[in-house]
């Protein structure tokens, strides 16, 4: 369990790398484009660019072949 100043400092990092990420332009990530906020004004999903043909789940699991990826053996 967190105390009020731990959540808060969550809080504050967590803005900090939305921050940065929104900033970040490279073919390889997935551009941010914001925070979705409740009526509190707590964060609660995140706005991103649709990249297609679809999920990144739905790419890995599809066993096409000749996609490369890293940390396959790692996982």
């Amino acid at each position: 369990t967190c105390t009020a100043e731990e959540v808060k400092s969550f809080k504050v990092e967590f803005l900090k790398e939305c921050d940065t990420w929104v900033k970040l332009e490279h073919p390889n990530i997935v551009k941010f484009k914001g925070l979705v906020m409740n009526e509190a004004g707590q964060p609660t999903g995140l706005a991103m660019e649709l990249v297609l043909p679809g999920s990144l789940q739905r790419l890995l699991h599809s066993g096409r072949r000749g996609l490369q990826l890293g940390y396959r053996n790692r996982a």
